[in-house]
């Protein structure tokens, strides 16, 4: 099982709706799974105990 979580809060965003944290959070955990998978080395999709 594999899980990933975005974050947004109003502290950082004061005038953003609960709407807009939604949206937000959603683009800051797309743009850190695009960072992980991007850094070269072990395949991350597959969990250690396949290999």
């Amino acid at each position: 099982m594999s899980l990933s979580v975005g974050y947004a809060s109003r502290r950082e965003h004061p005038d953003a709706d609960i709407h807009g944290l939604e949206k937000l959070a959603d683009e800051r955990m797309y743009r850190e799974k695009n960072r992980y998978y991007s850094i070269p080395g072990i395949d991350r999709r597959r969990a250690n105990w396949e290999n």
